[in-house]
């Protein structure tokens, strides 16, 4: 799911923030447990249940305001 998640958010938004990223991948996995959007090839029992929750995540070795900092790839 997080996996799908992110490259849903990065075809559909330009000029990501890192906050921005994580929360529109966080969007995109709560609008799928809840039966709003499809995970195409996703099984949806597996990759969303408590027993498998995904949650987006960010470490870096650097502080950072993830509020302005553009995510570029």
């Amino acid at each position: 799911a997080l996996t799908y998640s992110f490259l849903q958010v990065m075809q559909d938004v330009p000029k990501l923030t890192y906050g921005r990223l994580l929360n529109a991948m966080l969007f995109t996995i709560q609008w799928a447990k809840a039966g709003k959007i499809e995970l195409k090839g996703q099984d949806l029992a597996r990759t969303t249940s408590q027993q498998y929750a995904q949650e987006p995540q960010l470490s870096s070795s650097e502080k950072f305001d993830i509020s302005t900092k553009l995510f570029i790839i």
